[in-house]
């Protein structure tokens, strides 16, 4: 096994990658024009496994677990660099990003790429910028189709917002909307990504899903 395969086997992500940051396309970047580390050790998580090794005292127990984690890899691999994320906003697109990696595939009408193996349930948590040039390794499952052909879409019927869409994508404001109404049947749960039949083997526990949900502050301005 690589190093790096090992260091990923005795962790609690699912997927990583060591990647050259000039093998990452402009799509991938916020600021394309932006300073870049030489490298990044890019790391995500499938599945329940993660939440269940973090610690809910802590008031972001996502977060802080990716954190410790991702540097206790990095320290591991013996690379020199920093936290890009989730120590601050990360100067790249993480869905292109793993999209690139082939871990997810195309978007859905929820807005979100796909694993054909693990439907939503897979996400970005971790990005260590690296100083030093390293070759290129990508592992973990990778998505091998995308999910949403030939799907009858029952997340467009379960949403009480009617904001996915296999036209026009995911209708961010008609979702605000109605989340930000009192006794909304949205306040722990998205209604249309359970219903997405994409991954369910690999469906988050419940706590995590209420936590991911009731965390998103991304309507509060719309």
């Amino acid at each position: 096994m690589s190093t790096l395969r090992q260091a990923l086997a005795q962790s609690v992500f699912s997927h990583a990658a060591l990647v050259p940051s000039n093998d990452l396309p402009d799509i991938c970047w916020l600021d394309p024009a932006a300073a870049r580390p030489r490298s990044l050790l890019i790391l995500a998580a499938a599945g329940p496994e993660f939440w269940r090794h973090c610690s809910t005292a802590q008031s972001d127990p996502v977060d802080q677990l990716a954190t410790n984690a991702a540097l206790a890899m990095a320290e591991s691999l013996s690379l020199c660099g920093f936290l890009l994320y989730p120590a601050a906003d990360a100067p790249l697109d993480l869905v292109a990003v793993m999209r690139h990696l082939g871990w997810v595939s195309g978007r859905s009408p929820l807005g979100m790429a796909l694993s054909s193996e693990y439907g939503s349930y897979i996400a970005m948590r971790a990005v260590f910028g690296v100083v030093e040039a390293v070759e290129l390794q990508v592992h973990g499952v990778a998505s091998s189709k995308d999910t949403c052909i030939d799907c009858a879409a029952p997340c467009v019927d379960a949403c009480p917002a009617g904001a996915p869409s296999i036209e026009r994508g995911f209708d961010i404001g008609a979702c605000a909307s109605v989340r930000r109404q009192t006794n909304n049947p949205c306040q722990q749960a998205c209604l249309a990504r359970l219903a997405c039949p994409a991954g369910a083997p690999y469906r988050y526990d419940d706590a995590q899903i209420v936590h991911h949900h009731t965390a998103s502050r991304w309507f509060d301005a719309l």
